[in-house]
């Protein structure tokens, strides 16, 4: 069974690596000599190599070859995006430029006062939508698995000060214990947005095996009982990196899908939503394919 660990490569030893570079660098320098430290995790990091590999090779039904060197253009967007999140952490947010293409619909969730949820997936960056997402002036709740190694993050508390992005963002943590769902819960009590991840699905967790990009995956029912089960508006919603400082955010037109089936069957009301949501990610996937930042084994196909 595909399993991911909720984990990004990199460690103490890349954050120090980016912290250097951007204390004495500018930006175009820092992703330059970030292409020497791509390189490395491009030649040592087996596992994460034939999972792009596969999605090139696969998904986008390129040649070995293109498969092949397309594998380091998403190493090293990802590094971008790793260091991009480093520059806003440090408080450096005037180094990015910004669109947004949907920003109204989210200001009509807003304004409704009643809640609503955000499904997006691993692409592009979140780090960055986290910090978008202020100019709402609403509490936002970000679900995510964090599984980093613990000296990765006091390393980076040490250097930043631990500061939180805003006091209108609240992350919140899957636990194994489940206490999450409480905080979930709390928050769609309270009117909040809530925001979570579509296409990880996590082991021992239920799921739903559908076809992407012309292959069967599993995907989390979480995202979408939570859309399911509660009278809320829901949008997908992507940030992704253009250019070298510039973010393109995307939130689609909310939906209710509570009885969107008119059956009063939930199981219906989930297929309609999770055909809706993998389309649009088949649309970002095609339209931004070396942001797809899927690190383990996603669809389990064994092809030469």
């Amino acid at each position: 069974m595909a399993k991911w660990e909720g984990k990004t490569r990199g460690g103490v030893l890349g954050h120090r690596i980016f912290v250097f570079l951007l204390k004495h660098f500018n930006l175009s320098s820092v992703y330059f000599v970030l292409r020497f430290v791509v390189l490395y995790y491009f030649l040592t990091s087996r596992k994460s190599f034939i999972a792009i590999y596969k999605y090139y090779r696969h998904g986008h039904k390129l040649s070995a070859v293109r498969s092949f060197y397309r594998v380091y253009s998403n190493f090293y967007i990802f590094g971008q995006i790793l260091l991009d999140k480093t520059i806003v952490l440090a408080g450096m947010t005037n180094k990015f430029s910004y669109n947004f293409d949907g920003e109204e619909y989210l200001r009509e969730i807003s304004a409704a006062g009643k809640g609503g949820l955000m499904i997006g997936a691993h692409m592009g960056s979140w780090d960055m939508a986290a910090y978008l997402l202020k100019r709402l002036e609403h509490k936002v709740n970000i679900v995510f698995l964090d599984a980093e190694n613990q000296d990765v993050k006091e390393f980076l508390e040490r250097t930043y000060g631990g500061n939180e992005i805003d006091e209108h963002v609240n992350f919140i943590n899957i636990k194994d214990d489940f206490s999450h769902l409480i905080q979930i819960r709390n928050a769609l009590k309270n009117d909040e947005i809530l925001t979570v991840m579509g296409d990880r699905y996590i082991e021992n967790h239920k799921s739903y095996r559908l076809n992407f990009m012309g292959m069967e995956a599993n995907f989390p029912a979480g995202p979408f009982y939570i859309a399911t089960r509660f009278d809320i508006p829901v949008t997908f919603a992507f940030t992704m990196k253009e250019k070298k400082s510039h973010y393109h955010f995307y939130a689609s037109e909310p939906k209710i899908y509570k009885n969107i089936s008119g059956t009063g069957i939930e199981d219906n009301d989930m297929q309609i939503l999770i055909k809706d949501y993998i389309e649009t990610l088949e649309f970002f996937v095609k339209k931004y394919p070396d942001q797809w930042f899927n690190f383990f084994d996603f669809w389990e196909v064994e092809k030469s």
